[in-house]
């Protein structure tokens, strides 16, 4: 995602921000639901190219190093309260 490629996942990844940034596709780990959204993913290049703009977008809002010590030091000063 942060080289701007929309990603496949299963639930198993619990990667949620994977469907609400529309940054790839969430399937089960049946063989041909995969190869059907790999065939959807390749077939649709408006789709492909916004999905991997929108995956470059959500790890540079929230899986940068800076942003991962930012929401880790906010949940430590939440749980000494």
């Amino acid at each position: 995602m942060a080289c701007g490629l929309p990603v496949i996942i299963t639930p198993h990844c619990h990667l949620p921000e994977v469907s609400e940034w529309n940054a790839g596709l969430i399937v089960d780990t049946d063989p041909q639901e995969i190869s059907q959204a790999m065939i959807t993913m390749l077939q649709d290049n408006k789709m492909r190219q916004a999905m991997g703009q929108n995956a470059k977008s959500l790890v540079g809002e929230r899986f940068t190093w800076k942003r991962v010590a930012e929401m880790t030091s906010e949940l430590l000063l939440d749980l000494t309260k």
